[in-house]
């Protein structure tokens, strides 16, 4: 008799192991899928500025210039890497 109870709880916790698994696994697709949409995002909005600054890319420098604080992204706009502007 004790050992069907050690039988059962044993069955209970392997499926407890087994859903928390799987839940992990769901987590872990929701945030890549939710990274996914957020580049997605940045890359259409990105798109936008250069679309909307392609005349006037003093202007687009201007405010990437108040934004991006990075050295390596200040380089991609030929920004002065040491010093972004603050408003």
């Amino acid at each position: 008799m004790a050992g069907s109870d050690k039988d059962k709880l044993q069955k209970l916790i392997d499926q407890r192991n087994q859903l928390e698994e799987r839940i992990k696994r769901q987590k872990m697709k929701l945030d890549s899928q939710e990274r996914q949409r957020d580049t997605r995002r940045k890359i259409l909005a990105g798109a936008y500025l250069l679309e909307k600054y392609k005349d006037k890319p003093e202007e687009l420098k201007n405010l990437l210039d108040k934004f991006l604080s990075r050295p390596a992204d200040r380089e991609l706009f030929n920004l002065n890497i040491n010093t972004p502007k603050t408003e």
